[in-house]
């Protein structure tokens, strides 16, 4: 079922895609119109568990660009968020494995807001960073979680669990932007780097929730990408080819 939702919302990408025509991108001018991206990075998880293990995440995202400095988009997002307790007094390791999915909307700025006109290659650097916050849900799909605990002290260990769940997120974006005029001849694209913490309205997105006597996260769980990855422009009708 998750597969035939990733690829019908792909597919939705897709023949968006193709209703916008012919691509036309003026080099002075590389905003006011769509783009497609593409990200891959690795994910930090913050749960029960201390320790976090960097696994795969992918990210396909449709934007719009408001102006030069506001750009708004959905993200569909599936990646792997593992992390395990090497040891503990009250079992011999636990380990979690969540191969999630999730969809987002966003909106970014970008500090040349504020930086108009830049001069020099380091402050137009920064007129290229953003910053960013969205509301998006995650699917949370555990398909490895250690169930097992030591029944030394049962008064502290509260083990509960689950391996399917669903959780509300709010993305924070921190990236920046390298425009490029050609990319293996293809008229507009950038170079993305993309820091996103997303916090989750959940303690299940690693699939315990323990008492605060047994674990020293007493909060919902959060996790990161760090990712690049490259977008191009569409949208724009050529009416002269």
């Amino acid at each position: 079922m998750k597969a035939k939702i990733i690829l019908l919302l792909t597919g939705c990408v897709a023949m968006g895609m193709s209703a916008f025509g012919q691509v036309r991108f003026v080099p002075d001018d590389p905003y006011n119109k769509y783009s497609v991206g593409l990200n891959v990075g690795y994910t930090t998880m913050y749960g029960d568990l201390s320790q976090s293990n960097p696994s795969p995440a992918f990210t396909l995202s449709l934007s719009q660009h408001m102006n030069q400095s506001v750009v708004v988009g959905v993200e569909l997002m599936h990646g792997t968020l593992s992390s395990t307790e090497p040891a503990n007094k009250w079992t011999t390791g636990l380990a979690s494995i969540n191969q999630y999915n999730g969809l987002n909307v966003h909106a970014n700025m970008s500090f040349n807001e504020f930086l108009h006109n830049p001069h020099n290659v380091v402050m137009k650097t920064i007129s290229h960073l953003y910053v960013g916050t969205g509301v998006g849900i995650i699917d949370n799909d555990i398909t490895k979680i250690t169930d097992k605990f030591k029944t030394t002290d049962p008064a502290t260990i509260d083990p509960d669990f689950k391996k399917s769940s669903l959780a509300m997120i709010v993305p924070l974006n921190l990236g920046l932007n390298i425009y490029m005029k050609s990319f293996f001849g293809y008229r507009g694209a950038q170079f993305n780097i993309n820091y996103q913490l997303n916090y989750a309205f959940s303690d299940y997105v690693d699939g315990y929730k323990f008492s605060s006597a047994t674990t020293t996260n007493k909060y919902n769980d959060a996790f990161s990408v760090l990712s690049i990855g490259f977008a191009i422009y569409i949208g724009h009708t050529d009416e002269y080819q």
